[in-house]
């Protein structure tokens, strides 16, 4: 498994180091393992959101298990659950940009939101339907990731877009768990493409359990 033995991990690998492994090629430090791991709990449950509504309704009709969980999980797209893919990929992008062109992250920040409010686009990663006072889970992400030293740019960038959003709102929208998932993942060197498979490999566990 990307040069190293099986048993050996069996022995000696949680589930983020391998996770990690299998996505980036390499093992990841102790730290790097620990942030990964809570990013997987962080999403295995939502209570009675879509994919579990349609893993439920799916169940009622007796197929198997694999294809009610397969059901729920073909709900996961650009507004639920994979919501974290988009915002993933432009905190890369504008990390990148910002480099080149030797901007500070608010810098960008305010850049980035100043150009979705005159296109009239809705910025993803901030707010939740179901949590209009905000998220839980994405502050108690973003604080692990401080403490673990995984936090750097792209969770810089993720926060300065949230002040800089306030600012143009005039009321604060937080970071949800899209917006915190994305930039930690980015954080710890993984590519945007991997944050749906990071999702769907953990709601698998909580749609089973339904």
């Amino acid at each position: 498994v990307r040069g190293y033995s099986i048993t050996d991990l069996i022995e000696h690998a949680d589930w983020g180091t391998v996770v990690y492994l299998m996505l980036k090629g390499e093992l990841p430090t102790p730290n790097q393992a620990k942030v990964l791991t809570t990013l997987i709990v962080s999403v295995v449950d939502h209570g009675i959101a879509p994919s579990e509504i349609v893993t439920r309704y799916v169940a009622a009709s007796g197929v198997p298990l694999q294809a009610c969980v397969a059901a729920g999980l073909l709900t996961v797209g650009d507004i639920h659950g994979g919501a974290g893919e988009a915002f993933c990929k432009m905190l890369q992008e504008a990390v990148v940009q910002a480099k080149e062109k030797g901007m500070g992250m608010k810098e960008k920040a305010v850049e980035i939101v100043e150009k979705a409010r005159a296109e009239k686009r809705r910025m993803d990663g901030f707010g939740h339907p179901m949590h209009p006072s905000g998220d839980p889970r994405a502050p108690k992400l973003l604080e692990m990731a401080k403490r673990y030293e995984v936090a750097g740019d792209h969770v810089e960038l993720a926060e300065a877009l949230e002040d800089a959003l306030a600012e143009s709102r005039g009321r604060r929208i937080p970071l949800n768990i899209d917006g915190s998932t994305g930039a930690i993942l980015s954080d710890l060197g993984l590519n945007w493409r991997c944050s749906r498979p990071l999702l769907i490999s953990s709601r698998i566990v909580g749609l089973a359990a339904h």
